[in-house]
């Protein structure tokens, strides 16, 4: 198992259903445009230290993009994470170096039976903010110029500044990944500073650790465009769709009524804003086209109540193969074992029927399909605590709606899910 990226130098789920809370969007064309999100207020968060020998303490205190103090403290990409180290030393406690490190963690769990947790270690960035030897690196720290003449024997200044940034890619196996999310689900990445006080080896070593989370820089331009399609495709199957605008879905349901002499199908068309990428905390309408390839299906399989449009997260887990180490414990193989899918409804549109199509419709192809049709309006909530979708050494997170029908009488020959995959982007709080 290759080590982490490191570097060392001196210097309830929540689930939104359409309806009363969203009751001011009476028509689709009432749906907000989407704007660049707004960087909210620094927030300074302080962590304290229990109390350490002689009476001293450690304090860290941070800056971030978090709502409040009493929130984890919240970082995106391209953030730099700054704050000092404040030291309260009563005495001299023989002091050699003053360390903040920067880590990252995935864990997940191994096997069924007998699951093992498998500890991915990422992220390792290491900045000695004492001694100073190399204290002329502003960016890293600004103590006094009288600590630089500081014998390592005695205490550190009484506060150190520092300054960093975390990387927006890292290397794993040859691969480059954007830098994960901090995650909680069927596995965990977890983000954290340390503060580490080294001192002579007569002498244990002091340490704080601060939680933080991450998540990547939302893209503004990828909703600009929903400012421009507010007004859905007028109610019609003949009508010119514009793909620029519209991302359409062509998707086909076999499957057999109970009352059919023959099999049939349901064909849907699935209208979603251009680009398919939405924001957390996003409203995202959708029109879907639905008819029927054979007269025998009922037209009533087509109303609204009989079909269901949910926001689906898809979490697979590639678990490494395990062997037995030289010490009689599991290790990690470098090659993954079998995948586990799992996926999970986070939220459910209301479906509402403006039209009725006549019941023979005319394809792009210009055959004329003897069946029914109808057309479907609704919209979905992006719940606003929704990771974005990322991949991850053994590890991957991404969304889709999904369209189900739930028809007393009809029979889905396909199991299948038919899905449209989208993308989620993160919004760091205050933006829209």
């Amino acid at each position: 198992m290759p080590g982490p990226l490191s570097q060392t130098s001196s210097s309830n789920e929540e689930s939104y259903l359409f309806g009363a809370d969203d009751s001011q969007f009476k028509d689709l064309e009432d749906i907000p445009s989407y704007q660049e999100a707004i960087r909210p207020q620094i927030t300074k968060h302080i962590f304290s230290s229990r109390p350490l020998a002689k009476g001293s303490s450690i304090s860290l205190e941070l800056n971030s993009a978090a709502a409040n103090p009493d929130s984890t403290p919240l970082f995106s990409e391209g953030a730099i994470i700054e704050g000092r180290v404040l030291l309260d030393f009563k005495k001299n406690l023989n002091v050699k170096e003053v360390q903040l490190t920067v880590r990252g963690q995935a864990t997940s769990m191994i096997g069924s039976i007998y699951p093992v947790s498998f500890n991915l270690s990422f992220l390792e960035i290491t900045r000695v903010l004492w001694p100073s030897s190399h204290h002329y690196n502003t960016t890293l720290g600004q103590p006094s110029s009288s600590s630089s003449r500081t014998s390592t024997s005695s205490n550190p200044p009484h506060w150190l500044t520092f300054r960093l940034g975390l990387p927006p890619t890292l290397s794993y196996e040859g691969k480059q990944y954007t830098l994960p999310p901090t995650y909680t689900g069927k596995a965990y990445i977890d983000y954290s500073l340390e503060v580490t006080i080294k001192r002579d080896f007569l002498h244990s070593d002091f340490s704080l650790q601060a939680p933080f989370r991450y998540i990547p820089q939302a893209r503004p331009e990828a909703n600009h465009r929903l400012s421009l399609t507010r007004a859905l495709p007028s109610p019609g199957f003949n009508d010119a769709i514009d793909p620029v605008d519209w991302h359409v879905s062509n998707l086909t349901i076999a499957g057999r009524s109970s009352n059919a002499s023959s099999d049939g199908a349901l064909v849907a068309r699935v209208l979603i804003p251009q680009p398919v990428e939405y924001r957390t905390g996003s409203i995202v309408a959708f029109r879907i086209f639905l008819s029927t390839t054979s007269s025998q299906i009922a037209p009533s399989v087509l109303a609204p109540e009989n079909w269901e449009v949910s926001l689906v997260q898809h979490c697979t887990l590639r678990s490494p193969s395990v062997k037995n180490g030289t010490s009689g414990k599991l290790e990690a193989n470098n090659e993954p074992g079998p995948d586990s899918s799992f996926a999970d409804i986070l939220a459910k549109a209301k479906l509402t029927s403006p039209t009725t199509a006549p019941s023979s419709t005319v394809e792009p192809d210009g055959e004329s399909t003897p069946g029914h049709a109808r057309i479907l309006d609704g919209k979905i909530r992006m719940p606003r605590d929704l990771v974005a979708n990322f991949e991850f050494p053994f590890l991957n997170i991404e969304y889709s709606i999904r369209l189900t029908p739930k028809i007393p009488d009809f029979e889905q020959l396909d199991p299948q899910p038919v899905e449209v995959p989208i993308t989620v982007v993160a919004c760091l709080p205050g933006g829209h």
